[in-house]
């Protein structure tokens, strides 16, 4: 994400906050961010990067699929709301929105399961 590779941390992420590790210093570092409350977040998820379609998932939240996968068109109007959504084929692109209004360490990840262990 944003070019960063992902990393697995050495401490999980729930435990580092338990252990009283500031926001600003969880690792593994550009793997976490740090979301204002109630703010607005719109993400733009390019497809075809790993092959497709997967399907990717927000812990905590349910988000408004404002662009689905093989539509130009963006849906401000009357979006789907949904916590998982594909992100289509090669060349397809996936725009989800939501508030971030439910505190906390959330996961954003692909929902194979076996990609969550690899």
């Amino acid at each position: 994400m944003n070019g960063v590779t992902y990393q697995s941390p050495t401490v999980p992420i729930l435990l580092q906050i338990l252990s009283g590790v500031p926001v600003k210093e969880l690792f593994p570092a550009g793997s976490i961010y740090s979301l204002k409350r109630n703010e607005s977040v719109e993400l733009y998820i390019p497809a075809g990067i790993f092959g497709g379609p997967h399907p990717v998932h927000l812990h905590g939240h349910s988000f408004y699929v404002v662009r689905s996968a093989g539509n130009e068109t963006y849906n401000y109007g009357n979006p789907v709301l949904r916590d998982v959504v594909s992100i289509g084929d090669s060349g397809d692109n996936v725009t989800i929105r939501f508030q971030a209004n439910n505190p906390g360490p959330w996961f954003f990840h692909c929902h194979i399961d076996w990609h969550l262990s690899a």
